[in-house]
Parts: structure tokens; sequence; C-alpha cells
């Protein structure tokens, strides 16, 4: 989110530790990047747990293409990958 905007800049899987605030430390890291960078406030958050690493590409890319049929898009300065397919 940005400036707390309820607006998805960014959806991705990290394979990494989570926080005992619940937030995964690299994407935290990233959003103060982007704070930092952009001059915008961004916020972290974990939607789903406990997924196997092909669970939880097959969710991302499901979770892109819902995106993308609905007609939204991701800003490119921040989602790099995966593109929408369907």
């Amino acid at each position: 989110m940005a400036n707390g905007r309820k607006e998805v800049v960014k959806v991705g899987i990290s394979g990494g530790k989570i926080s005992r605030a619940g937030k995964s430390y690299r994407a935290t890291k990233q959003a103060t990047s982007w704070s930092n960078k952009f001059g915008e406030k961004y916020y972290t958050r974990v939607v789903k747990k406990n997924m196997t690493r092909q669970k939880a590409l097959r969710w991302e890319q499901g979770h892109v293409n819902r995106v993308a049929r609905g007609g939204g898009t991701f800003n490119s300065r921040y989602h790099k990958r995966p593109l929408p397919w369907w």
C-alpha cells in the first residue's frame, strides 16, 4: 500500500523468516527502501502462510492473473514478475 491508499504495488513470495510482528523481513526492507527513495509511505502484509514453494508460486501467478482480468495493473517500477497470462 502507498500513502494509506489501499493500492497494491507489488505481490511476491518470500521463503524468509517472519518477524514477531508478523511481517516479512524481505518485504519490510523493500517497503522501507521505497519509502526513502520515492517519499511515500509503503506498508507490507503477509496474506498467506505455511505454503509449499510450488503452491506459493501458483497462488502468486493466479493473483496477478485475477488482477489483470479485472482490468488492473501493477506498476513496473515495483512489480517485475510474474507477468499476467491466461
